[in-house]
């Protein structure tokens, strides 16, 4: 009987652990797999987003980005794709805030935080356009699209958080589409980082 009840309250146990374990942790620290959608984010200040009156999406970080050659069909795409990619930026966090009473705004320039600001800085890691033929003919994920970005949030107390979050697409779209649809889709997860911060 004893036997019993010791391999209950280990189970039990074990159950509680797991649950804290994936559930979403509101709270500083480094964590992976945050709220089950977000590669990494490592919390310094837990931000409540009603704090704060504007968001300045400072310029994308574009170092890391491996151009292809200039006759290539991609170079345009992407060079049109990454000049608009702040103003997706933009619309998409107003979108998913709607209701917050924030402006979201785009710097032309670095800055630093005013009193009531909160900045992101986003940077491109790495960007692969894939190429279709080989998803067409190859399939099983061969010629995919991928990109990841890094960035942070920042208001004058200092960092807020910082992340990194990496994107596939099979999509068999223009490079330019594709990489439009992938900027929506960072957009949105970094206005959920807000949104679930409040939670």
């Amino acid at each position: 009987m004893k036997k019993a009840i010791l391999i209950i309250s280990a189970m039990l146990c074990c159950g509680v652990l797991c649950a804290k374990k994936n559930s979403t942790p509101i709270a500083t620290g480094e964590y992976n797999d945050w709220c089950d959608y977000l590669d990494y984010i490592n919390i310094t200040k837990v931000v409540n987003i009603d704090n704060y009156k504007t968001i300045v999406i400072l310029p994308i970080g574009q170092d890391k980005v491996v151009w292809p050659d200039k006759d290539d069909n991609q170079y345009p795409a992407l060079e049109k794709a990454l000049a608009s990619a702040p103003s997706v930026f933009q619309k998409q966090i107003e979108k998913e805030l709607k209701g917050k009473n924030i402006e979201v705004k785009v710097a032309s320039s670095d800055v630093s935080p005013k009193s009531d600001e909160i900045l992101i800085k986003l940077n491109i890691e790495s960007l692969d356009m894939g190429n279709r033929a080989l998803r067409v003919w190859v399939g099983f994920g061969a010629g995919n699209q991928n990109i990841e970005i890094s960035g942070y949030a920042e208001d004058t107390s200092g960092k807020c958080f910082s992340f990194k979050q990496k994107h596939y697409s099979i999509k068999m779209t223009s490079y330019e589409k594709v990489l439009n649809s992938e900027f929506k889709n960072f957009g949105e997860e970094i206005a959920n980082i807000f949104l679930n911060m409040q939670k």
